[in-house]
């Protein structure tokens, strides 16, 4: 009867997990990196199957494979969103025009999470990973 126990637990909980995570993967609406400056933009937003790129107005969308959407928000799980607004930028070259002021936003729920502010292509070692393969997926250069 333990035994029976022992299984019934094992499978409540790995079959609980998979579902909490495909919650969690399923909730977020929309990642958006922008970085500006004066006379310079640059955004990707990645919403659905798709990654919309727009720099200094010149537009272009990208269709992700399920595989590469998966990859980016198993990424994402590996960011606290709602401490990413207190990371330290690792440089400020911004603050005087030798950056673009750069920032990720998460749109989970009815919820907005918003990083740090740093220099475009240079993160916190946080959300370098994801910043990496944000722009790798978009086709962009970092």
């Amino acid at each position: 009867m333990r035994k029976y126990l022992t299984i019934i637990i094992l499978i409540f909980t790995t079959v609980f997990s998979s579902c909490s995570a495909q919650q969690q993967v399923s909730s977020i609406k929309e990642i958006v990196y922008k970085a500006h400056t004066r006379g310079s933009s640059k955004e990707i937003l990645v919403k659905d199957n798709v990654i919309y790129t727009s720099v200094n107005s010149k537009k272009k969308e990208i269709r992700l494979t399920d595989k590469q959407k998966q990859y980016l928000l198993s990424m994402l799980k590996e960011v606290n969103l709602v401490t990413m607004k207190d990371l330290q930028a690792p440089s400020n070259k911004r603050n005087t025009d030798g950056a673009l002021h750069a920032e990720i936003q998460v749109k989970k729920n009815n919820d907005v999470y918003t990083s740090c502010t740093f220099d475009d292509g240079n993160p916190p070692k946080e959300l370098k990973a994801l910043v990496d393969e944000i722009f790798k997926l978009s086709k962009l250069k970092n």
